[in-house]
């Protein structure tokens, strides 16, 4: 009798490898649901946030404006996002000026974290350095200089 031949099993994922899929899928969904969101989104007048079929606004949810009246590093980003989807660079940049750059952070992570989910797919191991970081500060450094400026003007 002649043995029959066996099919090679891909190697399970090592454990460590897991945690790194979970989190490439979840920056990958919220990275989409922002994108996504932006596009769906609309902006009426200078403060209002709308989702199409809604006829109210959505809720301000910046509390340190609503608590002491100033705006957070954050302020404006959602609406920065909204028109820089619709094709609105300068009233994004009214909104947040640092809007665009963390619209672009936020718009690469979903072929970044693709890329990361095919190679651990194939087998290989996720691309790591302490550069990756970089444009996290970036980002980060562009929002709290431009609040920054923003209090002092």
């Amino acid at each position: 009798m002649a043995a029959e031949p066996q099919t090679e099993q891909p190697p399970a994922l090592p454990f460590h490898w897991r945690s790194h899929v979970t989190l490439h899928l979840i920056f990958l969904a919220l990275s989409v649901a922002v994108i996504g969101a932006s596009f769906v989104f609309s902006i009426q007048g200078k403060t209002d946030v709308r989702v199409p079929g809604i006829s109210f606004p959505m809720p301000e949810t910046c509390t340190s404006r609503r608590l002491w009246g100033i705006d957070c590093p954050g302020c404006g980003l959602t609406r920065s996002f909204v028109s820089i989807s619709c094709g609105k660079i300068n009233d994004a940049l009214g909104f947040n000026p640092a809007g665009p750059l963390v619209y672009v952070f936020v718009l690469v992570q979903i072929p970044w974290h693709l890329f990361q989910l095919l190679r651990i797919g194939l087998g290989k191991h996720p691309i790591e350095s302490v550069w990756l970081y970089v444009p996290i500060f970036v980002c980060s450094g562009a929002i709290l200089f431009q609040w920054l400026f923003r209090l002092v003007t």
